[in-house]
Order: structure tokens, then sequence, then C-alpha cells
């Protein structure tokens, strides 16, 4: 499944952040421009979405991540990312 969000610039990131982990926090207020901060927000979302609708993950996603920066779930190793290549970081 792909989940799009196209209307990212009217998110709230003050709602949003009160709405997500204590670790997406910590990482979205580590970004000085507010698009960045909407947009990390944004595809949090997105994701917590996606995990509820494919697979029924209510809890918002922890991350941990391997020995070359790649992410996993820390409580659902079943789960995989992938990165698109040709496409930017």
């Amino acid at each position: 499944m792909i989940y799009l969000n196209e209307d990212i610039e009217t998110l709230d990131v003050r709602t949003a952040l009160a709405a997500v982990s204590e670790q997406r926090r910590q990482k979205v207020l580590q970004y000085r421009q507010i698009h960045d901060q909407r947009q990390s927000l944004a595809v949090y979302l997105l994701l917590c979405e996606a995990l509820e609708k494919e697979y029924g993950i209510i809890e918002q996603p922890e991350f941990s991540y391997g020995a070359h920066g790649k992410p996993f779930l820390d409580n659902h190793p079943d789960i995989h990312f992938w990165r698109i290549y040709g496409q930017n970081k």
C-alpha cells in the first residue's frame, strides 16, 4: 500500500506533537524549519495509519537502528522498511 498526505503545510505542529511518541517528538524538535518539522510529523502519522490498517497495530511505533542505520520497529521485527532507489533520503 502507498499512503500519501498532500496537505503537509496546514499540519498543526503543536497538535501533532501531542499525538506522537516522545522519540518522534525529540526528532521533530531537532529540525529548525517548520516545513521540516511538519514533514517529519506527517510521515510518522502516515506510518501509524498504515500500521493500524495493514497490521492492526495501534501503539505508537518506537524505532531502533541497525549497524548501517536501517530502522526497525522494536516490537515488530517481522515488519521491514525498504528504500526506493533513486529517491532522495
